[in-house]
């Protein structure tokens, strides 16, 4: 299922999260995940972004009014991609079956990893300065949490911008 009440968002790369597919408009978001709290601009004013509970996912709109990309944070409950729940099971493993999805080489760069052939980025799960991955204990320990999935079309030339400041990343 792909509902609000049962707390699933599966990710659909290129389409969408859940039932949030890349297109609609603020109003049709708006019927199934309620109203935004806030909205604000993007700083280069490519569009703007919605936010609601921390527990529901940010909703970027591009300059057209069309949704654009989603944002999951660690908080929001019900993340998968295929079987695999994205915040329940180590940030490496998740990355690794991304990799393999992706079917290319996995490319980090400001604190993310990206997986440009099923247009997803996965961040704050990395420490740049051991060279090594959190792990849930790491969370569960203290260490803040800044975990997100990204979910935006594939050949969205926002993304497609981005690609110099990511370096290709051996697993």
């Amino acid at each position: 299922m792909n509902t609000i009440e049962d707390n699933t968002w599966n990710v659909i790369p290129g389409a969408g999260l859940g039932l949030l597919e890349f297109g609609m408009t603020p109003a049709q978001v708006a019927v199934l995940i309620g109203a935004p709290k806030k909205t604000r601009p993007i700083w280069n004013g490519s569009g703007f972004k919605e936010f609601r509970d921390l527990e529901l996912p940010i909703i970027g709109y591009g300059t057209d009014g069309k949704l654009k990309d989603i944002e999951a944070g660690s908080r929001v409950i019900g993340v998968y991609f295929h079987d695999l729940n994205i915040f329940t099971e180590e940030p490496e493993k998740v990355v690794r079956v991304l990799h393999e999805a992706n079917g290319k080489a996995v490319h980090y760069g400001l604190g993310t990893f990206a997986f440009w052939n099923l247009g997803i980025t996965f961040g704050g799960i990395f420490n740049q300065e051991t060279e090594r991955f959190y792990t849930l204990k790491d969370y569960s320990e203290g260490e803040q949490d800044d975990r997100s999935l990204a979910v935006w079309p594939k050949n969205d030339q926002r993304w497609n911008n981005l690609k110099s400041e990511f370096t290709e990343f051996n697993l």
